[in-house]
């Protein structure tokens, strides 16, 4: 359950779900004073809705060795942010779904050279790398958007072929991926991604010509 634009705002909706989570603890869930926190997808349900207090709540412990959970929920809709919060620049493209940031802007110490935000949105950045005083967006940074005040997501931002995170796409870079694809080292998370320039799933001789292309441009 983690969209929200099927809800109309302003109208008042009753769901109830029931839970197993057996041996899986990723999702989180509390409850406290007639009113839930629910994190789906890491975002708190609170943040595109307003759970009413007479909400009910019921839980049991299931013997097999997980917790099941059952609750009811009135809630009024506040409206999910659009697409049109964050999104991109040229040669950058946003990922709403798993909030990643794609981009090819590189050595880049303005964030609105890489994303454009709506007029009551607004976001807070974690750079990747810093050189004196200067902050760059590189592969890794961290975009916090919010739109109105509440919490549209955490981006990481990707930028094609820099895999190390200082935010240009460069013969250090190619050096690791060649590393990679010769199967002498490893690259994970946001460094993978980058390091995957045509976007295939693998890391290979394609990517490190790619990125050797584009250092030398």
């Amino acid at each position: 359950w983690n969209d929200f634009s099927i809800f109309t705002a302003g109208t008042t909706y009753f769901v109830y779900l029931e839970i197993d989570l057996k041996d899986d603890t990723s999702f989180e869930f509390a409850h406290h004073d007639s009113d839930i926190t629910a994190l789906v997808n890491g975002t708190p349900v609170e943040d595109y809705v307003v759970v009413d207090s007479d909400s009910t709540w019921e839980s049991n412990f299931n013997t097999s060795g997980g917790v099941r959970l059952s609750y009811g929920v009135y809630f009024t809709a506040k409206g999910e942010p659009t697409g049109d919060t964050v999104s991109g620049t040229e040669n950058t493209t946003v990922d709403y779904e798993n909030f990643i940031i794609y981009t090819e802007v590189e050595n880049s110490s303005n964030i609105a050279d890489i994303i454009v935000l709506s007029d009551s949105a607004a976001a807070v950045t974690t750079a990747s790398y810093t050189y004196g005083s200067v902050e760059f967006y590189g592969t890794g940074t961290l975009i916090t958007v919010t739109d109105g005040g509440k919490k549209v997501g955490d981006f990481t931002l990707i930028v094609k072929g820099d895999v190390n995170g200082d935010s240009v796409c460069d013969v250090i870079d190619a050096a690791q991926v060649a590393s990679v694809s010769s199967a002498f080292n490893t690259l994970s998370g946001a460094y993978q991604l980058a390091a995957d320039f045509n976007s295939d799933g693998l890391i290979d001789a394609t990517d490190y010509q790619a990125i050797v292309n584009k250092s030398i441009a």
